[in-house]
C-alpha cells in the first residue's frame, strides 16, 4: 500500500519522462496503472491533481491536459481505488 504523495510523485515522474501520450499511458500501465480514461473533469484543477471521489471509492489524477467536449472539460485521467490508498494523517499536536 502506497501513500497518495507517493503515487503522485510516481505518475509525475513517468509523465515527465515521456511527454507523448501513447508511450506515457504504455508505461503507466506497465507500472500497475491500469485504469487509464479519457473522462469528463467536473472541476478542471490541472495537470498532476487528485480528486477524491467517494462514491466511486477512489482517487481521479489527471495526466493530460483539459480540452474542452461538447462544451465540458474532459482529460486522460488514471483512477485509482481508494481502497489501496494510505491516508496519513499528521495530528496538531
Amino acid at each position: 500500500m502506497k501513500n497518495l504523495s507517493q503515487i503522485l510523485t510516481e505518475i509525475k515522474d513517468i509523465c515527465k519522462q515521456y511527454p507523448v501520450m501513447q508511450e506515457r499511458m504504455m508505461v503507466l500501465k506497465d507500472a500497475g496503472y491500469d485504469n487509464i480514461n479519457y473522462v469528463y473533469t467536473k472541476r478542471s484543477k490541472g495537470l498532476y491533481d487528485a480528486i477524491h471521489l467517494p462514491k466511486k471509492r477512489l482517487y481521479r489524477i489527471q495526466i493530460g491536459y483539459t480540452e474542452l467536449q461538447k462544451g465540458y472539460p474532459a482529460a486522460w485521467c488514471v483512477d485509482v481505488s481508494s481502497i489501496d490508498v494510505v491516508d496519513k494523517v499528521e495530528l496538531p499536536f
